[in-house]
């Protein structure tokens, strides 16, 4: 082994300690300003990200209302220019197909987004109560983003919102699901502002099942209580009726229907006030006092009033619904695990999947899952 040089053990100047002293000083400083930097960064940038946007909306327009104020030249080359992006042939009397040309025109959307967009065709066909003037407006000027605000959100469960008075649709996501991008973009089409909340989600959530889900009739992790809330008003007063009040935004048109159901007059919107009131608060409330317990018990009977005065076209559905439905004032004991065990297979909106399913079948959620049904 060789043997190595002594080395001499230098004591450190004052000089030296001074620096040593400025540089422990220096580190400090910059860790206290990287703090600072990240407090600032975690409490502003969400706001800005979060701000709506102030942007010009463009007033340009296809339609007056249902008609179209294009001539007929203009029109043939909208559809050619669709036909192409969507890999279709689309006739000429299909003039639903010009409002995708506001998916198109919108810069403000993702190519996954108007993908998504591009597909409520089959809605669009099905619902002989919108307004294409409205649609054609709403989509054409709607901005869909990213925001980092769902990361000091207390509510994680809120995935992505949708602001009516700036159509903007804000993600909490980086990647959506179907889903939530589906359900998002019904609320920026129908732009209901009039309708109690639990019939909104209720509707919006509907629509995105059966337009967009691979498996649409699976009780939804998403409004599973407002979904079956409104599937069970549209056994009382009819899918139409309900399509109608979510489509022109009219909630007295769902109230005049109940109140014909039970011969009382103004009476549904205070029941339907008070269900609203159960979905959003007592359902998500930790702490509920007698009061609460009360009015909530109140809510449920004044509703099934309602129920028991229509007679059952199809008693598995509304036994059903009305299960699920009612499960919400027990969820402080007992959950929904039941209930997404049976799949209850019947479409209320969609034509196709009424076409698929001519018949109500509740069924296994693993045999509907696992088997195609033949009739």
């Amino acid at each position: 082994m060789k043997k190595g040089k002594k080395i001499k053990n230098l004591k450190m100047s004052s000089n030296m300690k001074q620096q040593k002293y400025k540089l422990d000083r220096t580190g400090s400083y910059l860790i206290i300003f990287a703090s600072v930097v990240q407090i600032i960064t975690f409490s502003v940038l969400p706001k800005i990200y979060y701000r709506p946007y102030n942007r010009e909306m463009d007033d340009s327009n296809l339609f007056s209302q249902n008609e179209v104020i294009i001539s007929e030249e203009e029109q043939n080359d909208i559809l050619k220019d669709l036909e192409k992006e969507l890999g279709i042939k689309i006739d000429s009397d299909e003039e639903n197909y010009l409002l995708l040309h506001a998916v198109s025109e919108n810069p403000y959307l993702s190519s996954k987004e108007k993908e998504i967009f591009y597909k409520f065709i089959e809605y669009f066909n099905d619902n002989p109560y919108i307004n294409r003037e409205e649609v054609y407006t709403n989509i054409l000027n709607v901005n869909a983003r990213f925001s980092i605000r769902s990361a000091l959100k207390k509510d994680s469960n809120v995935l992505a919102i949708y602001l009516p008075d700036y159509r903007d649709i804000i993600y909490f996501e980086l990647f959506p699901s179907v889903d939530t991008i589906a359900h998002e973009d019904g609320h920026c089409i129908n732009d209901s502002r009039n309708l109690p909340s639990c019939i909104l989600e209720g509707m919006t959530q509907l629509i995105s099942s059966e337009y967009f889900s691979e498996t649409p009739f699976v009780l939804t992790q998403t409004y599973p209580y407002e979904v079956s809330f409104v599937k069970l008003l549209c056994e009382m007063i009819g899918a139409d009726k309900m399509l109608q009040a979510y489509t022109e935004d009219k909630p007295e048109i769902i109230y005049q229907a109940l109140n014909q159901l039970i011969g009382k007059e103004n009476n549904a919107k205070e029941v339907i006030e008070e269900i609203n009131w159960c979905m959003t608060y007592y359902n998500k409330s930790k702490t509920l006092t007698e009061d609460d317990y009360n009015r909530a018990n109140s809510a449920v009977l004044s509703f099934l009033d309602y129920v028991n005065n229509f007679e059952y076209e199809d008693k598995d559905a509304v036994q059903y619904h009305l299960s699920v439905f009612v499960n919400i004032f027990t969820t402080h004991y007992g959950t929904l695990e039941d209930y997404y065990k049976i799949t209850l297979c019947k479409a209320y909106l969609s034509s196709k999947l009424q076409n698929e399913f001519p018949k109500t079948i509740l069924i296994r959620t693993e045999d509907y899952l696992g088997h195609i049904y033949q009739y």
